[in-house]
């Protein structure tokens, strides 16, 4: 088993965790990324998988995958911005969407 359901279920227990304390997510891998959960699945996930089942087909996925959450990290960013405000303008800021900063 390779690293991508490690990373994916420990972004998931910090989410989980920052929601329940009505907090804004910004330890484990969301210190480094916005949206280290869709990272994830197109970096380490869907790949794996495609490896696995060898299938090129699989493997187009994370294509597919970047232009669908184009669509929808700009809308989960200004829903956090409207529940966050300040605190989200300033950790975005400071870090990149789904790659971290070298």
């Amino acid at each position: 088993m390779g690293w991508g359901p490690w990373f994916y279920i420990s972004a998931l227990r910090v989410l989980r965790r920052a929601r329940a304390e009505g907090k804004l997510a910004t330890t484990g891998l969301f210190a480094r990324v916005r949206h280290p959960i869709y990272a994830i699945w197109m970096l380490l996930l869907v790949p794996g998988a495609g490896l696995v089942l060898r299938s090129w087909l699989v493997l187009t996925a994370p294509l597919l995958g970047w232009v669908a959450f184009r669509i929808l990290i700009p809308r989960e960013e200004a829903q956090m911005i409207q529940e966050f405000g300040e605190e989200y303008r300033t950790y975005s800021r400071t870090r990149n969407q789904l790659l971290p900063r070298v």
